[in-house]
């Protein structure tokens, strides 16, 4: 039931017989049901209206936030100067997120930043409304300047109008700490920065934000994440620089006149998961297009993935092998074929789930000459669902090094806008899975004698905010010697209006070992005493390359089992 309810309000609601429901049900003729409801009064948060980094020199320095059931909060304004930038952003994320104002408000920051000002914003007493506020940043923001601003909202418990008298200490604890925090990263900036990365080269467009027209004569440098310069050029009459990139490139900055502009390529990726932008892809030389004739296959579907393959001279040779490898959604190996059958580089590859295969995200793996090109493949049983949920983390691979797990669950409608208010659940732990390889399938990988205590996966529950999203921290626990190789599972799922939840599953690899032992598996678990044992060992890299002249150590055991 929607509607204009209002807090603190009592409401009857009855529901008659033979109503329909949402899919169509009818209550039964002799079903007559009523009860009494209670608006309860909402809870207290605070949040910026706009999201955006870059403020324009016309603008007055002002930007506004919103709160609801706050009657006061902190104000804090601290600035990073230019040459801090990139150190900084190596240690923070580029955009604001969940738990930045615990990593801004320790002594660590101190050493890129400074704290400007400090004080408290009255905000009044009214309740269960959303109050916007403007701040004048005037007195603190200077002309000329290109530092990096953060601007902190927090409230304290104390500071709110009201929390459900349910809530214990812990949950008013974890309330404020989720909603009683804003952060905005504000850069007074000019310049518009677009670029995009194609066949090893960066493409750069430039555009002076108050005109709109394409800035030219303006310095763009490509930078490593220490701040090293990998390539520097110069954008032309149409506002275009392209510099040669690799790997090691995390940051554009462009320097025009006294203004300056800062781009994170990390942290300034656009959403693509609604448009299809697979495509040509490129390795040492050779180009690969990968696609397949439909988007979105059932289980037991026949599945056709094609590929056309380039060398440096717009050829390749006849009868070249190309080795298609399948991966299910866990990961695991489940097809593989040779192809030596094409024309001018031409490949067709088929093949055929089984009627019980996983849903998800597959992918299709090629591997022309040792380099790996992908393409994934969405295995779903088509349900009408009426939003769309996707996991976002920071990290997409995990080192043993690595403590925690930064995460957005996001949903949108079908047709576009942020799901926000549904209620969600998230349950998250670290878990062994076997690896396997085509070549070696007689092989076993893990270790029997250990065994791993999977992380807490008790449910986490949150409300998605305005935009359709919800923020998440988790703290990697503590991992000694594990079985086999493991990975950090992420399950969420984001409830419709009507209680049908819509689930999405994240794996993030976690490499907890640079390399693993296989044992291949006896043809017989039983032996007779004088019998020759004999063991074939492999020593293979994640991808199953093997790895040669390795010193490995091994140890066997005998067991004695008695009968009485």
């Amino acid at each position: 039931v929607t509607g204009d309810f209002r807090p603190r309000e009592k409401y009857s609601i009855r529901l008659f017989p033979g109503i329909e429901g949402q899919f169509g049900q009818k209550l039964q003729e002799q079903t007559d049901l009523s009860w009494e409801v209670q608006i309860a009064d909402r809870n207290p948060a605070v949040e910026f209206v706009n999201t955006g980094t870059f403020l324009t020199s016309a603008k007055d320095k002002k930007i506004t936030f919103r709160t609801i059931n706050v009657e006061r909060l902190r104000l804090q304004v601290k600035r990073v100067v230019t040459d801090n930038l990139i150190a900084f952003f190596e240690e923070n994320s580029y955009r604001p997120q969940g738990g930045s104002h615990w990593e801004y408000n320790r002594y660590g920051f101190q050493r890129f930043g400074e704290i400007l000002a400090d004080t408290i914003v009255e905000i009044g007493t009214e309740g269960n409304k959303w109050i916007q506020t403007e701040l004048d940043l005037s007195h603190v923001i200077t002309d000329g300047d290109s530092a990096l601003y953060i601007v902190q909202l927090n409230f304290e418990e104390n500071q709110a109008l009201y929390f459900p008298s349910t809530f214990s200490s812990w949950e008013i604890w974890d309330h404020v700490d989720y909603r009683g925090h804003a952060i905005a990263h504000i850069m007074v900036s000019d310049i518009g920065i677009t670029a995009k990365e194609m066949l090893g080269d960066m493409h750069v467009f430039l555009t002076d934000l108050m005109t709109t027209m394409p800035l030219s004569d303006a310095v763009v440098l490509l930078k490593d994440g220490k701040g090293k310069v990998i390539d520097t050029s110069h954008s032309d009459e149409s506002g275009r620089a392209s510099l040669k990139t690799n790997t090691e490139a995390r940051y554009i900055e462009v320097q025009s006149g006294e203004d300056f502009a800062l781009l994170a390529l990390s942290g300034s990726q656009l959403n693509n998961s609604l448009f299809d932008v697979g495509g040509l892809q490129r390795q040492d030389g050779v180009d690969a297009f990968l696609y397949t004739e439909r988007g979105v296959y059932r289980p037991g579907d026949e599945i056709n993935l094609s590929a056309i393959v380039r060398n440096d001279q717009d050829t390749f040779p006849e009868g070249h092998p190309v080795t298609l490898r399948v991966y299910n959604p866990q990961g695991r190996l489940v097809h593989e074929t040779v192809n030596t059958d094409a024309t001018d580089g031409f490949y067709t590859f088929n093949f055929r789930t089984d009627r019980s295969a996983l849903t998800g995200t597959w992918q299709g793996v090629l591997d022309i000459g040792g380099r790996l090109f992908s393409h994934d493949i969405r295995v779903e049983e088509i349900v009408p669902y009426r939003i769309r949920v996707g996991i976002e983390t920071e990290q997409e691979r995990l080192s043993k090094e690595d403590r925690q797990v930064d995460f957005t669950v996001a949903a949108e409608y079908l047709f576009g806008a942020a799901a926000g208010g549904l209620e969600s659940e998230t349950r998250i732990s670290v878990e062994p899975y076997d690896l396997s390889f085509a070549a070696y399938q007689n092989f076993t990988f893990g270790n029997e004698s250990l065994a791993l205590v999977e992380g807490d996966r008790d449910p986490m529950y949150r409300t998605l905010d305005d935009d359709g999203q919800a923020l998440f921290t988790w703290n990697i626990p503590e991992i000694a010697e594990v079985a086999s190789a493991l990975r950090v599972r992420i399950d969420s799922r984001v409830y419709e209006s009507g209680g049908r939840f819509v689930p999405q599953t994240k794996l993030i690899p976690l490499e907890h070992y640079p390399s693993y032992v296989g044992i291949e598996m006896q043809q017989s678990r039983y032996m007779t005493i004088g019998d020759l044992a004999s063991f074939r060992v492999i020593h293979a890299l994640e991808n199953g390359e093997l790895i040669a002249d390795s010193e490995l150590e091994y140890t066997i055991y005998g067991l004695r089992t008695y009968w009485s």
